[in-house]
């Protein structure tokens, strides 16, 4: 992959925008848009806006870091650039896997940061950053595996078919184990069979609503880039890697279960059978996964899994007529 993200045409694949969330291919599941629930306390996770923001006018009480990721001290944004690390290996970009959205700053210029916001997302201002986030905060592809996972046929019969032949044991590495072959062993129809094996895995994995890791991680790169869009403003980023760090944190048991779990996103969103080129950017992940273990990158970050994530912030940020005043 290229490392620089307006030129990175396989990972646009993986980001295309949340227009995908609604249901339906020819043939398919019989889950329609009808099935599909917001997620529980969603509302939780959203942030006060500042309705007065405006980048543009530069008001004395705006609230900004005071050099070029100072914020890079918080929790929130440590333990958030851990989980969006994933993305610096897929795009040989490891040099900024300590940066929340694996990309620093300084190493990408403002407009770079507008041009992957509008070609993955069709962010192109405050507002259309605010509904995607929103959407996909509220909804997303967690809701639409959370339907597959309670109200859709074959996802059942493929939970229990799962559960009947490992019991307790059922792990990530089985993942490749339930293929064609263990679907038609089972009386499992195979139409929508990656969506199918997606929901039914992350069920037995993580729970039914287990692509929460997918979507936050999604989300916590694109709070980054809104940021240095001047689309949101600091507090409110900040504001919202701290709300999707800390239910992530409670949520799974490590960062590398967060990169199974985007995996297992990856496959339910837009894995085709058909489509070559779906099934090797889910190798691409995998590979990454591997890489991540093999550098020992794991073995560092694990330990501040548990580290305590608080709102920090008020400590870095200053005023900008503070900042224009020398601080």
């Amino acid at each position: 992959m290229k490392n620089r993200v307006k030129v990175f045409p396989i990972f646009l694949a993986f980001c295309m925008s949340f227009t995908s969330v609604g249901c339906g291919q020819a043939g398919g599941s019989s889950i329609s848009d009808n099935d599909i629930t917001d997620n529980p306390d969603y509302q939780k996770l959203l942030v006060a806006y500042d309705e007065t923001y405006d980048p543009w006018e530069n008001s004395d009480t705006d609230m900004v870091a005071p050099y070029i990721n100072a914020e890079a001290v918080c929790s929130s944004y440590q333990w958030g650039a851990h989980v969006t690390s994933l993305y610096a290996y897929l795009e040989n970009n490891k040099h900024n896997k300590n940066c929340l959205g694996a990309y620093g700053k300084s190493s990408m210029s403002f407009v770079d940061s507008q041009d992957y916001l509008e070609g993955a997302w069709g962010i192109t201002d405050r507002d259309s950053a605010k509904a995607t986030i929103e959407k996909m905060i509220s909804r997303g592809h967690q809701a639409k595996c959370r339907a597959y996972i309670q109200k859709d046929s074959a996802t059942q019969s493929l939970i229990a078919a799962i559960k009947a032949s490992y019991g307790d044991s059922f792990t990530f590495e089985n993942v490749k184990d339930i293929d064609k072959d263990f679907f038609k062993n089972n009386k499992v129809p195979t139409n929508d069979l990656y969506k199918v094996k997606a929901a039914a895995c992350t069920a037995v994995l993580f729970g039914e609503d287990g692509l929460a890791g997918y979507d936050y991680m999604r989300m916590l790169r694109v709070v980054a880039f809104s940021e240095d869009s001047r689309f949101l403003s600091v507090p409110e980023y900040l504001e919202y890697a701290y709300n999707l760090t800390s239910v992530l944190q409670k949520k799974y048991g490590s960062f590398e279960e967060i990169h199974q779990c985007y995996y297992l996103g990856e496959m339910f969103r837009s894995a085709d059978p058909n489509n070559k080129d779906s099934l090797s950017e889910l190798e691409e992940i995998l590979d990454a996964i591997s890489t991540m273990k093999g550098d020992g990158f794991y073995d560092e970050i694990e330990a501040d899994y548990n580290m305590s994530i608080v709102k920090d912030w008020d400590d870095v940020l200053i005023t900008r007529k503070a900042l224009r005043e020398g601080g």
